[in-house]
């Protein structure tokens, strides 16, 4: 809990990328949540792993982000 606090002081004293304290986690943590910790990998990761793939858009099966097609930002041309 003493880290906890400490993050939400730095949080009040304007650092950005803190957060307040979470008393719902801090809860669910006390009833015995699953540990918190640990070491996981995904299959998408593991396919990279397995084909010697340095970005992972070329093992996704899905797109990553569209293609943007922006018709405003055009230049128009010149007669």
């Amino acid at each position: 809990m003493e880290a906890f606090n400490n993050q939400a002081k730095a949080a009040n004293d304007g650092d950005e990328e803190a957060c307040g304290v979470d008393d719902g986690f801090v809860t669910a943590l006390e009833y015995g949540l699953p540990p918190t910790a640990g070491w996981g990998m995904g299959i998408d990761r593991l396919t990279m792993l397995l084909t010697d793939c340095n970005n992972i858009k070329e093992v996704l099966l899905f797109p990553a982000m569209k293609p943007n097609e922006d018709k405003t930002t055009e230049k128009p041309k010149a007669e």
